[in-house]
């Protein structure tokens, strides 16, 4: 499977990389970037890169933390949870087309809920 996405295009995989692993993890709380580099396995400079085009399309916001006004953290904004909500969807698209069984369906769904909220902890 990693071969094969490797081979493919951005658009044939569904652009489902690095840029929504970070939505994910910040959907269940803002997070510094030491942590987010931590959990994203990425190299300061990488997810400076990543945070910025993030930030100029509107998805996450570079705010000072409230508990602490020197410290910064990612937030997601609206539209980055929009986009979350809109790629689950069309993954469930995808199922539809695939499984026709609505026990399959109803698993299938589940296992998608679950497969989202482990990303939003890693």
């Amino acid at each position: 499977m990693l071969l094969y996405t490797r081979k493919t295009t951005a658009s044939e995989r569904g652009n489902f990389g690095l840029r929504e692993r970070m939505l994910f993890c910040l959907r269940r709380s803002p997070l510094p970037p030491r942590e987010l580099m931590e959990i994203l396995g990425m190299a300061k400079s990488n997810l400076a890169l990543l945070a910025a085009k993030c930030e100029r399309d509107g998805l996450i916001e570079k705010r000072r933390k409230q508990s602490d006004g020197r410290a910064i953290a990612y937030y997601l904004t609206p539209k980055g949870e929009t986009e979350l909500t809109d790629r689950l969807t069309d993954i469930e698209k995808k199922f539809d087309k695939v499984i026709t069984d609505e026990k399959e369906k109803a698993e299938a769904a589940e296992s998608l809920d679950k497969a989202a909220e482990l990303l939003s902890y890693l």
